[in-house]
């Protein structure tokens, strides 16, 4: 039911389920399993009770959510690029696979792990998203294959494995190429929990508190300047947005249509909560290629860009520009326009 649950709210892992079992009639013939039927009746309820129930979701959220991530959208010359570390894993773990004696333990688990690899790995592609986490279920299983495969072969109790030497070693080199390329991730991990006063986000919230700053809101995308800092200053938030991350998709979808979509003003909605909420702080991420979010935001509302003519840099955050409102109110209030 878990798995179920998990395939409704995530459909293209239903892939992922397939392949298992797809690879379990190949190593042992076709057999019905109680688990992945209870599993896809489990996504059909899912699914069912959402017609039902709450019909809105289907009619509203899920096109205002595909014009939001179509933003964020990934070539599939560029995914392969940053994914090939994935791939090299997914095609040593098919080798080995193969090179495993059929009809042992050994061979059905190898297939069973290399199956949903795969599938995993066609569901990243799928989501066209160069997001790291989107590969996690594909290479944690491809690292599983791959230690599993070692073990077995150093174990040596099924028949001789041909080239065992050879296919150790051939193995190892996707294993430690993961190794060198998480342990930039984990070291940054370890930093943050030895010496946490680094970190942007807790500059940041002593830069609020030293302001006593009673509103605050961030034009970035990045999630982490919203929350936790929201949560450990006890300040307000003046947009509904967790981020301006919604604010990419509408301008994305502009781009394809030739227009904004009228139905969900992203631009118009965060110029009125800006209006509205009148943030004593304002962080505006400029580095690398972020948007210049207040000339975006003064093209939808001009009344944007006579507020905003109040609100003076007074620092910069690891390149996050600070900037404070200078005055009481913002004088006055945004149209949708």
């Amino acid at each position: 039911m878990l798995a179920g649950l998990g395939c409704a709210l995530k459909p293209r892992y239903l892939l992922g389920l397939a392949a298992i079992e797809l690879a379990g009639w190949l190593h042992r013939g076709f057999r019905i399993r109680i688990a992945p039927v209870i599993a896809f009746l489990a996504a059909v309820l899912y699914v069912i009770s959402i017609l039902v129930l709450e019909p809105a979701f289907i009619q509203r959220a899920v096109p205002l959510a595909v014009t939001l991530y179509g933003g964020t959208d990934t070539g599939l010359w560029q995914l392969v690029q940053e994914s090939w570390l994935l791939l090299l894993g997914l095609g040593t773990a098919a080798l080995l696979t193969l090179c495993t004696p059929r009809g042992t333990p050994a061979s059905g688990i190898m297939l069973v792990l290399t199956a949903f690899a795969a599938a995993a790995t066609i569901a990243m592609f799928l989501d066209g998203k160069n997001w790291f986490y989107h590969r996690i279920p594909a290479m944690m299983t491809v690292v599983f294959a791959l230690l599993f495969w070692c073990a077995e072969a150093a174990r040596q109790q099924a028949r001789p494995i041909r080239w065992r030497a050879a296919l150790m070693g051939l193995a190892m080199v996707p294993l430690a190429l993961y190794v060198q390329k998480t342990s930039h991730r984990l070291y940054e991990r370890v930093v943050l929990a030895v010496e946490p006063d680094l970190s942007t986000e807790v500059r940041l919230e002593k830069l609020i508190k030293r302001e006593k700053v009673r509103s605050y809101v961030a034009f970035s995308e990045w999630i982490g300047l919203g929350f936790p800092v929201l949560n450990d200053t006890n300040v307000t938030w003046a947009s509904r947005f967790d981020s301006m991350w919604a604010l990419r998709g509408e301008l994305w979808r502009a781009r394809q249509d030739g227009q904004a979509p009228a139905e969900w003003p992203i631009r118009h909605w965060v110029v009125q909560d800006f209006m509205e909420g009148c943030p004593d702080l304002v962080v505006v991420d400029r580095r690398g290629e972020a948007m210049n979010y207040p000339a975006i935001l003064s093209q939808a509302n001009p009344g944007f860009a006579a507020v905003w003519a109040r609100y003076r840099q007074i620092g910069v955050v690891d390149g996050l520009q600070v900037y404070r409102r200078q005055g009481e109110g913002c004088g006055q209030q945004a149209g949708l326009g």
